[in-house]
């Protein structure tokens, strides 16, 4: 996502409109961009004929041959093999502007079925990998996972075009030996609940989720099927009390406390913060049954009045066995020899390692079992066609080449209703500043 569109999708989560509306925003950014690497003088959305595809999550989605030919029927008489997909993921851009970053779009692998024959038929598809707006990164010291969303935007944007030359394609790998790599049947898995729709000061990137006033009780299921026996489950709770007395939030199951957080008092003073942050993490030994975890998420008063909490995120983490669930699940490991158990033909496994470039592991299924032999750290995506997704949006979209032009010492953003007055401020700005 570039600069421009996080800025873009700010003001419409942030004000619930798109800019061009009629909406009270003058939104003024200075801008002084660093970039560490090579900046290239034109992007590649400058020429040629682009596509702009929204998905919602992470995962494999599919575009098929009506789709395409819908919007231009030129997919269905060119080579497929020119086929190209362009797109950074879902994560926002570095806060520092020093931070390194791609200056342009990068081209993604992409899977085209029965494109050797040059031809894009009518039962051919388009598939590839794509990174949502939640990100998932491991902590080496401690091996726990945490997340973040993206406080810009939920749908991440991919970007296609019928190329002069082949695009790059997703690779196969073979099974490869498993002399002297150690056994691998499970992994670390990590689930979180959070919904970004408040912000106690109306202003920043931190959002907080659902409300516990007048319902100080609800209740949150995740499903874990294939949880390892006595395997630790690292529950974690990240929520703001605002209450003129001590308060606590409680995540339980079945009676059994699995993390309490303890809020201090706030003051009413008027430049006082509007809440007390807590983030805590607790370890248990839960059971390997039901299959799903279905929490039940408190705000305990203690005895105040008036007091209410906001949940951030609620997350779990565990060890579960490889298999083929009913699921996509993308399994985090190192080096070895693995078994996926529960598997069937219609298995389909990428390794998402190097998102940008997914290459597909092929695997030896023995029985209901499937296995196949890695060297080094991977992140395996397991699914099947029927878990494969459709973009939520799919159109056509105008040439830009951003690249071509000079880095601005001012960017003013408007709605087109205050046009004339934003070109004002720019000429004094112009005049007074010289910029």
């Amino acid at each position: 996502m570039s600069n421009e569109q996080c800025i873009m999708a700010y003001a419409k989560k942030r004000y619930g409109l798109w800019p061009g509306s009629a909406i009270r925003l003058l939104l003024i950014i200075h801008c002084t961009l660093f970039v560490t690497h090579y900046s290239p003088a034109q992007s590649v959305l400058q020429s040629g004929t682009w596509y702009k595809i929204g998905v919602l999550g992470t995962g494999v989605y599919q575009l098929d041959y009506k789709t395409l030919t819908s919007l231009n029927p030129a997919f269905g008489t060119t080579d497929p093999r020119r086929f190209k997909l362009y797109g950074n993921g879902g994560a926002p851009l570095p806060q520092a502007n020093a931070a390194p970053r791609p200056v342009d779009l990068l081209e993604n692998a992409i899977q085209v079925t029965g494109e050797a024959d040059g031809r894009f038929d009518a039962d051919d598809v388009l598939r590839f990998y794509a990174q949502g707006s939640q990100t998932i990164t491991r902590d080496p010291a401690t091996g726990r996972f945490q997340h973040q969303l993206n406080p810009y935007s939920d749908t991440t944007f991919y970007f296609l075009t019928i190329g002069p030359n082949p695009g790059q394609r997703i690779a196969t790998r073979q099974p490869g030996p498993a002399s002297g790599l150690p056994a691998i049947s499970a992994f670390d898995d990590y689930a979180c609940y959070e919904r970004d729709t408040t912000n106690l000061i109306g202003s920043g990137r931190d959002w907080l989720g659902d409300y516990y006033g007048t319902y100080p009780q609800q209740f949150v299921p995740f499903q874990l099927p294939g949880r390892v026996a006595g395997a630790p489950v690292y529950t974690t709770l990240s929520a703001v009390g605002a209450s003129l007395s001590p308060s606590s939030f409680i995540v339980s199951l079945n009676n059994t406390v699995l993390v309490n957080a303890a809020f201090d008092a706030i003051s009413s003073y008027r430049y006082a913060p509007r809440g007390s942050a807590r983030t805590v993490t607790q370890q248990t030994i839960l059971p390997t049954t039901p299959d799903e975890l279905r929490l039940t998420l408190t705000y305990d008063r203690q005895g105040g009045s008036g007091g209410v909490a906001y949940l951030n995120y609620v997350a779990v983490q565990t060890r579960r066995e490889i298999r083929q669930y009913n699921v996509p699940k993308l399994v985090r490991g190192g080096r070895g020899s693995y078994t996926a158990r529960q598997a069937t033909n219609e298995l389909m496994i990428w390794d998402v390692s190097n998102p940008i470039s997914p290459v597909q592991q092929a695997y030896t299924l023995t029985g209901t079992q499937a296995t196949w032999n890695v060297a080094d750290t991977a992140s395996f995506y397991l699914h099947t066609l029927r878990n494969v997704g459709t973009p939520t949006a799919v159109y056509g979209i105008q040439n830009q080449n951003l690249r071509a032009e000079p880095t601005p010492n001012l960017l003013i953003i408007t709605p087109g209703a205050w046009r004339e007055q934003a070109e004002r401020l720019a000429q004094f700005r112009r005049t007074n500043d010289k910029l």
